[in-house]
């Protein structure tokens, strides 16, 4: 009986979760509601190797991301920042890996436009989970877009499901599947 355990409930235990760890492509970092005054500057220093994504939806007023690899006070000077995204709706970026031409940590700053006495916002940042071809150095386009990120984090949050992994599973879940397969061999 010991010996068939083995052999069905490993390869059985394995296919269930595999469907589970092999959704894990992003991983939430920050979803916050922030506020801005106008004409002001929020830094944040982003630090992760994999490619993350940014996105900033106003809530009230407008605000414009700015991003460097280098300078602590980026800001809208052309100097002072490598990318941007200046909408009056979201705004997002996409940083690819780390490289030589992409180092860490990376620097974003969140502009309030003058327009608006305060700016409010929710800001996300999603990080991709390591891939192989990044590994090796290639870049990976986005299969998402940024809406499609949004609803996938509002559905988690309530149902836990869809390509992010909570905290638990993350975390945790191989430990689980080791403690099973462990007690599954005693048998």
């Amino acid at each position: 009986m010991g010996e068939w355990m083995r052999v069905v409930y490993f390869p059985l235990i394995f296919v269930l979760f595999l469907p589970i760890v092999s959704t894990a492509v992003y991983k939430l970092v920050h979803d916050e509601i922030e506020s801005i005054g106008g004409g002001n500057f929020s830094r944040h220093e982003i630090i992760t190797n994999t490619s993350f994504r940014v996105i900033a939806i106003p809530m009230k007023g407008d605000i414009d991301l700015y991003l460097s690899y280098s300078n602590k006070n980026v800001s809208f000077d052309l100097a002072n920042h490598n990318a941007s995204s200046s909408t009056c709706g979201m705004d997002y970026l996409d940083v690819p890996s780390a490289s030589s031409f992409h180092p860490r940590p990376t620097f974003l700053g969140i502009y309030g436009h003058p327009f608006h006495e305060v700016s409010k916002y929710r800001l996300i940042v999603v990080k991709r989970m390591v891939e192989e071809h990044e590994k090796e150095g290639l870049e990976y386009d986005w299969e998402d877009s940024p809406i499609e990120l949004i609803e996938m984090i509002d559905e988690g949050r309530s149902e836990r499901s869809g390509s992010f992994l909570s905290d638990f599973f993350s975390d945790h879940l191989w430990n689980i599947l080791e403690i099973m397969f462990t007690i599954l061999l005693e048998f």
